[in-house]
């Protein structure tokens, strides 16, 4: 009840999400770290990260990503291989981290979108600790795009770019397609409690760094229009990718017309 209680903004606007069990049934892929974290949230807690090499190259980039609601890092950290992959060329270096969310895999705290800034700020500090002369990009996958933003947005040390999948404008959303059935009287105050940290359209106005978005033509959770509104508000260089999927379908060159190309243009941007 607690974790629901936690969510309760989430699954309001993310009804058709898959809500994975809290804690791990992925096999483990790749290097399993777990981080001693501190601050008011999260104190006594640790954060866990799994990593692995892609491409045959020396590194040139690191990247952190970040799950949707609900998600495990072992999953995503898989899904982020596949998107990377398809995108960027085998001779490119890239050393993948996924971050597990407070709450969810070893963690048996509890979870609040609070905790989960405040986690990714903690590992993205870590990651560039530990690659200090490779650019950090942050991969967000819907809920994580907007830890991915307002990280961006706090001008995070080491980052240097952003991969946004189907990123969702959570208080427009509660607001516009959730308000009605309740005359707003439930909607309205979850909206305006929401932490700074979800509000990814006035995040993205602060954020000058290269980006692509990509969103589902066919996404009922995330409709196209919510992701255009965020991708409008970016400050800095930007593509937009239109992939023929649902919201929790992976972007391939098949369905995602321009992937290799936009992601060419992305990386020259990050790593010049």
């Amino acid at each position: 009840m607690r974790r629901l209680l936690v969510w309760f903004p989430l699954l309001l606007v993310l009804p058709g999400c898959v809500l994975y069990p809290r804690h791990g049934i992925y096999p483990s892929v790749g290097e399993r770290f777990a981080l001693e974290a501190d601050g008011e949230l999260l104190a006594g807690r640790s954060i866990e990260l799994f990593t692995r090499r892609l491409g045959s190259g020396p590194p040139a980039l690191a990247v952190l990503a970040f799950t949707g609601n609900a998600g495990l890092a072992e999953y995503q950290l898989q899904n982020s291989l596949r998107l990377l992959r398809e995108a960027l060329p085998d001779s490119l270096g890239v050393v993948v981290f996924a971050m597990q969310y407070p709450g969810y895999g070893r963690d048996h705290g509890p979870a609040s979108m609070a905790a989960c800034a405040e986690a990714g700020a903690q590992a993205a500090a870590w990651v560039h600790a530990r690659h200090p002369d490779l650019p950090l990009v942050l991969h967000g996958v819907s809920f994580g795009s907007t830890v991915a933003l307002h990280l961006a947005a706090q001008a995070t040390e080491g980052v240097a770019g952003l991969v946004l999948e189907k990123p969702p404008e959570i208080r427009s959303m509660i607001l516009c397609r959730f308000g009605w059935w309740n005359l707003w009287l439930v909607a309205l105050p979850y909206a305006l409690c929401l932490p700074d940290s979800v509000l990814s359209a006035a995040n993205a106005q602060q954020v000058e760094l290269p980006a692509v978005y990509l969103l589902g033509l066919h996404d009922g959770v995330v409709p196209p229009a919510y992701v255009e509104d965020i991708f409008a508000a970016h400050a800095g260089p930007k593509r937009l990718l239109e992939s023929r999927t649902g919201h929790n379908a992976r972007c391939t060159q098949a369905n995602t017309p321009g992937l290799v190309e936009a992601f060419d243009w992305w990386a020259r941007q990050v790593l010049r």
